[in-house]
């Protein structure tokens, strides 16, 4: 944070941007960090990305971000993601801090050997996630506080903060509860 001109550490790091993508219209830049949205401090990556996926395609954001240690805005009229996009995203989309999931799929369950196509497969884990120690790469969400899950939206609904969260999951051929305390 202090090498890019970032006071108190939190935002997100934009890495790049997609040409023609709604941010690259909007003047984001490699380097920029994303301090603020809608007037809300962002706090992290996934914490950007979360608040972002939960707004419908058309919608005008406000972003604050810091360039070259200067505190700048734009607005950023939210666009829709195309299948491929969808599919490109190697990791997927975040759910919890650091933990990334995708739906399953035909490729996703022979690559991690799932038993079923339900629910979502974690497909990474930050080494900084405060998950992952309870969570692993290749383990199948089936169950979110006692609802069945088919999508990382859906699970992220099903999520409770400030509270003890149950899921039911798969692993190497078992199938248990694990209890995630949210923030």
């Amino acid at each position: 944070a202090e090498s890019f001109g970032v006071e108190g550490g939190h935002g997100s790091l934009i890495e790049g941007v997609q040409p023609d993508s709604p941010a690259a219209a909007a003047g984001i830049k490699r380097g920029d960090i994303i301090v603020a949205l809608d007037g809300k401090p962002v706090s992290s990556e996934s914490d950007l990305r979360i608040n972002v996926s939960q707004k419908k395609p058309g919608t005008v954001i406000k972003i604050d971000f810091v360039r070259d240690g200067m505190k700048q805005e734009a607005d950023i009229t939210l666009g829709n993601l195309s299948e491929n996009d969808k599919i490109a995203g190697e990791n997927g989309d975040i759910l919890l801090e650091g933990v990334s999931v995708r739906a399953v799929n035909d490729e996703l369950a022979r690559k991690y050997e799932l038993a079923s196509k339900e629910g979502i497969v974690i497909t990474n884990i930050d080494n900084a996630s405060p998950f992952g120690r309870v969570l692993a790469v290749g383990m199948q969400i089936i169950e979110v506080n006692d609802r069945p899950v088919s999508n990382v939206a859906q699970a992220y609904k099903l999520l409770r903060k400030g509270a003890v969260n149950r899921l039911w999951v798969a692993f190497k051929g078992q199938a248990a509860y694990v209890a995630l305390r949210i923030p």
